[in-house]
C-alpha cells in the first residue's frame, strides 16, 4: 500500500515547510521534507512515481535535544492532530496492560485523524523480547503493538515514536516496514545554539553580543544544557548583585559544566 489514506489539505497560498522556531538543524530538516512532509503534501505527485509514506518514523539519540518539539512541528506543519502518549501520562493503564488498551489507544488516534500519535519513550512501550527478565504480558503487548503499528497508516494515522535507548526496543519494531525512518537527533548544532543562547537570555538583562564564540564554544551541548547554563549563570549573577550577565559570566558556567555528549556515544 502507498498510505495514500493519510492526506493534506492543500491551501492557496500553500508554501515550502516553515519550521518556525526550529533553529539550525539542516540536513534533519531536509531529510524529514522529503520523505514525510512533501511526499504527504504532493501526494498525487509522490504517487505517480510510486514514492510510499513510511508507515513510521523513529527519532532517537540524547535526551534534552529537541526530538518532542521536532514531532510537534511536523504535526503543525502537516496540520494532523498531535496526540502525544508517554509512560507517565498512561501509566495506570498500561502497568500489567492487555493487548486490547494498545488496541484502544490506536482506535482513539483514528477517531481524530488525519492524527500524529507520538509515542515518547517508545523502549518503554515495546521493550526488546530478548531480555530473560521481560514479562509474559510485555511480549504479548509488543504483538499487539507490532499489528497495530502494521495497519495504522491506512487509518490515516501517522506513529513517529522517540528514544534515548534506541537499543532497548524490540528489534521487530525498528525493522522497514514498522518504524521505516529512522533519524538521528544529536545536539544541535551551531546555528541552533546560537538561537537557544538567544532564546534562553531574552526576557534577562544581558550584554552578550558574541553569539558566534558562545556558539563555538558548546559544541555537543543540548538545548537542556543551554538552558542550564543560562539559568545557573543568572542565579550567580543575581547572587553577586550584578546588573546584567555578560560573556565571562556564561563563560564561567559553561567550564564548570562541559557537555555530556560526545560523538562517540552515537548509537548506529
Amino acid at each position: 500500500t502507498d498510505g495514500s489514506v493519510i492526506s493534506f489539505k492543500k491551501t492557496a497560498d500553500e508554501t515550502l515547510p516553515n519550521w518556525g522556531p526550529v533553529a539550525g538543524m539542516r540536513r534533519v530538516k531536509a531529510i524529514i521534507e522529503r520523505d514525510v512532509i512533501l511526499p504527504i503534501k504532493e501526494r498525487e505527485i509522490y504517487k505517480k512515481f510510486n514514492v510510499s509514506i513510511p508507515k513510521g518514523l523513529l527519532l532517537y539519540g540524547p535526551p534534552g535535544c529537541g526530538k518532542t518539539f521536532i514531532v510537534k512541528r511536523i504535526a503543525h506543519l502537516l496540520q494532523f492532530k498531535f496526540v502525544e502518549v508517554t509512560p507517565s501520562t498512561i501509566a495506570s493503564t498500561f502497568v500489567h496492560g492487555t493487548q486490547e488498551k494498545i488496541k484502544t489507544l490506536f482506535e482513539e488516534a483514528k477517531k481524530q485523524r488525519p492524527c500524529l500519535l507520538f509515542i515518547d519513550e517508545l523502549e518503554a512501550f515495546v521493550p526488546n523480547r530478548d531480555r530473560n527478565d521481560l514479562s509474559f504480558h510485555y511480549q504479548a503487548e509488543v504483538n499487539e503493538f507490532l499489528v497495530q503499528l502494521n495497519d495504522a497508516h491506512l487509518n490515516g494515522v501517522f506513529v513517529v515514536g522517540a528514544t534515548n535507548h534506541l537499543n532497548l526496543i524490540d528489534d521487530a519494531v525498528k525493522r522497514p516496514g514498522r518504524f521505516d525512518l529512522k533519524i538521528f537527533i544529536g545536539p544541535p548544532d551551531i546555528e541552533a545554539r546560537i538561537e537557544a543562547f538567544k532564546s534562553c537570555l531574552k526576557n534577562r538583562p544581558h550584554k552578550i553580543t558574541k553569539w558566534l564564540y558562545l556558539g563555538e564554544e558548546t559544541e555537543n551541548y543540548t538545548f537542556a544544557e543551554i538552558t542550564f547554563v543560562v539559568e545557573q549563570t543568572a542565579r550567580e549573577v543575581s547572587q553577586k548583585r550584578k546588573e546584567h550577565i555578560d560573556l565571562n559570566d556564561l563563560m564561567k558556567v559553561i567550564v564548570k559544566t562541559p557537555a555530556e555528549f560526545n560523538k562517540q556515544q552515537q548509537q548506529l
